[in-house]
């Protein structure tokens, strides 16, 4: 992921630079691959983490500790054990902490938000979204207890951030239908949430074709989203309005949401409540997924 996607933007960007790389192996060679000793001790402005989900917490805090703005792959952290240290820290060192969600940085993520959050075509009903994939290489990381693996790391934590975007507080939670296979790792499961009469279903993990959208039921209309959290590239989204018996197409240009992210962190990363926001977000989505992820 992050050399097919992050890596690209990067090297492209304007406004950053790439001045090291940390070495995992000694198969790693070039002039900007580093030990550990040695990488934490150079100065950077930013780190990107983009290890294993178990590994975040302990390069988090060593990021931290040095006086390095953070970006951090999700899920940021796989327990909250460490989030008062973690914040903390942020907070005494003035540091940027910023999980990275990407689809929040697309025109289509705002467009559904607004439509939610203003009753546009009526008050939001029902929400049905599936995000799956068909089974995998076993060497995947997301079969890999011991490296923080499952899928519901991969892609429950999409749709708590989402949640976190458009809900105060959550309740009523009921999660059914949760398989566990393969080294304890859960495969596949569904889950339900209810806000203020606005239920929502998620459908998450390893079935049988990729699935990626995003419908909701709106009292006047409904809205469909095709490709909603995850977007190949050189994509033109189109999301589907049906009301009144009518289909209208509304079309989103082709935008790269990684680059949006950057770009806004990089106009942002100072500003003392933008840092505070992110931490507060940071601890609500670790203790929601703690939680689903503890449910019995």
């Amino acid at each position: 992921h992050f050399k097919r996607n992050i890596l690209p933007i990067i090297k492209k960007s304007k406004f950053i630079k790439i001045t090291g790389y940390l070495k995992f192996s000694n198969r790693k060679k070039g002039p900007l691959h580093f030990n550990k000793n040695y990488f934490f001790n150079r100065n950077f402005d930013f780190i990107y983490i983009a290890t294993p989900n178990k590994l975040h917490e302990k390069y988090i805090l060593e990021s931290l500790k040095k006086n390095f703005h953070t970006l951090c792959e999700k899920p940021i952290l796989t327990s909250s054990k460490n989030l008062k240290k973690i914040r903390q820290l942020a907070i005494k060192n003035n540091l940027l902490l910023f999980e990275c969600f990407m689809f929040k940085h697309h025109s289509v993520f705002n467009f559904i938000r607004k439509k939610i959050k203003s009753n546009f075509y009526g008050k939001p009903q029902y929400l049905v979204s599936e995000f799956s994939f068909p089974s995998l290489n076993k060497d995947n990381n997301r079969y890999k207890k011991n490296l923080g693996g499952g899928f519901i790391f991969d892609i429950v934590s999409y749709f708590i951030s989402f949640e976190l975007s458009i809900s105060k507080y959550f309740s009523k939670i009921k999660i059914v239908d949760s398989l566990v296979q393969r080294n304890k790792i859960p495969l596949r499961g569904f889950f339900k949430f209810d806000y203020l009469n606005f239920q929502k279903f998620y459908f998450w993990g390893e079935r049988q074709r990729y699935k990626n959208n995003l419908e909701i039921f709106f009292k006047d209309a409904t809205v469909h989203i095709p490709f909603f959290y995850s977007k190949p590239n050189n994509l033109n989204i189109q999301v589907s309005v049906h009301k009144k018996n009518k289909i209208q197409k509304l079309a989103f240009k082709n935008e790269n949401q990684f680059y949006n992210m950057f770009l806004m962190i990089i106009k942002k990363y100072k500003n003392k409540k933008f840092k505070l926001e992110q931490l507060d977000m940071i601890e609500k989505q670790t203790k929601f997924l703690e939680k689903i992820l503890n449910h019995k």
